[in-house]
């Protein structure tokens, strides 16, 4: 597990880089990537939960952690979601309908597909929800 973290934290911290993060908000999006990638694989592979599943569950972590970072750090929220969501964007999925595509393979190009969509709909979802739950908790201003 901590090969995971490392390895993922390499990888968020790689695509900050490309992107021109700022060099004081580095370490920080490493560490969102690295601690949604951890939980999404805790959960996918001790806890025997679904990839779906896993993933909503991992994407809400990094949306919350995301937030709390961007209001103590005074930046916008993107700088620490958007390379955090990164790991968790079901890539090998798309890879795999495309392969059971060219092979014919319809039965399993339908099922990664579907699983691709559900994966990708449910950390729509969880940013959703984790930018909306301020506003629904806070009561209104007169």
């Amino acid at each position: 597990m901590i090969i995971q973290f490392i390895s993922s934290y390499i990888a968020t911290l790689s695509f900050c880089i490309i992107f021109n993060v700022l060099k004081k908000h580095l370490y920080l999006c490493g560490f969102v990537g690295a601690v949604g990638w951890t939980i999404y694989y805790f959960l996918a592979k001790h806890c025997l939960l679904t990839e779906v599943f896993s993933s909503f569950i991992a994407a809400l972590v990094v949306t919350s952690i995301s937030n709390l970072l961007s209001r103590r750090r005074h930046a916008p929220i993107t700088i620490f979601l958007i390379p955090g969501i990164i790991p968790l964007v079901p890539g090998i999925g798309l890879y795999r309908t495309a392969y059971y595509l060219l092979f014919k393979d319809f039965p399993q190009a339908t099922e990664a597909a579907l699983t691709a969509f559900q994966v990708s709909g449910v950390i729509a979802a969880s940013i959703t929800i984790v930018a909306f739950l301020p506003a629904i908790f806070t009561p209104a201003k007169k």
